[in-house]
């Protein structure tokens, strides 16, 4: 698994989450097909140790390294930060990771192929079922390209021109939007209702042609929104807190029943 700045781990991930603070590791082992985890909790009295034996359908794990996943407790935001329960939901749910070190990184800048790495694991793919170059500037042993190639091979993206990705560049809010609509379509049958949708934002004469329905279509399911002025800047960039947000909503609304 690649965690979001491109570094490689292996991970196990477990139906609970554990939090770090009170449960810190302290030893690992896999006997005969169960793996066991033993974790330190502090008391006034001392220490003891808890020994929680998770149990696995399959036979023995052989991994040359492993790392658990627990709820994320993040050192670089506060708890009542606007955007702190997306990224709790988002790292939960198995979509983002953190930045390494114990954080998260939340203004940093967000680019193509980080929300197309995002949809791909919010959608559960295989990143090993999509090893083929489908463009120029995307290899495929990169951490991105296998998710690019599925989102190209769905529709979901498609050349920028020069037969170009252009995965470094930040991306938009309009792209985002067309992004989102385009993978409702593919995978949920959704469709936006032209006649229905409005786009009133102030700065809607900004949004490009390409993006005008989708971003409609993203506004009327909730998904994306305007700011405090009325504006829905589809040229800026986002931030990894402002795509945690979107994509914890979109998260929940495919798993919302309709």
């Amino acid at each position: 698994m690649n965690s979001d700045n491109g570094s490689k781990r292996e991970t196990i991930r477990f139906p609970f989450f554990v939090k770090t603070r009170n449960f810190p590791i302290s030893l690992f082992s896999i006997e005969y097909g169960t793996f066991i985890a033993f974790f330190r909790q502090i008391h006034k009295g001392g220490m003891k140790m808890k020994k929680i034996a998770l149990l696995f359908l399959s036979a023995l794990f052989v991994l040359s390294s492993m790392t658990l996943v627990f709820a994320a407790e993040f050192s670089d935001f506060s708890s009542d930060a606007w955007f702190a329960k997306d990224v709790e939901y988002v790292t939960e749910n198995g979509i983002f990771n953190g930045t390494g070190e114990g954080t998260f990184s939340p203004n940093a800048p967000f680019t193509r192929a980080m929300f197309v790495v995002t949809l791909g694991r919010l959608h559960g793919i295989d990143p090993a079922s999509y090893s083929w170059k489908v463009l120029g500037d995307v290899e495929p042993d990169t951490w991105y390209g296998p998710y690019v190639a599925w989102a190209f091979d769905n529709a979901i993206t498609q050349s920028m021109g020069n037969d170009d990705f252009r995965p470094d560049y930040n991306v938009t809010r309009e792209q985002i939007a067309a992004f989102i609509a385009r993978y409702l379509k593919k995978f949920e049958g959704l469709m936006p209702k032209t006649e229905e949708l409005s786009c009133d934002y102030k700065d809607a004469d900004r949004i490009s042609a390409f993006a005008v329905e989708s971003v409609g279509f993203c506004a009327e399911l909730g998904l994306m929104q305007g700011d405090e002025n009325g504006n829905f800047r589809p040229q800026d960039g986002i931030t990894r807190a402002e795509a945690a947000a979107v994509v914890a909503r979109l998260h929940r609304f495919l798993n919302t029943e309709r």
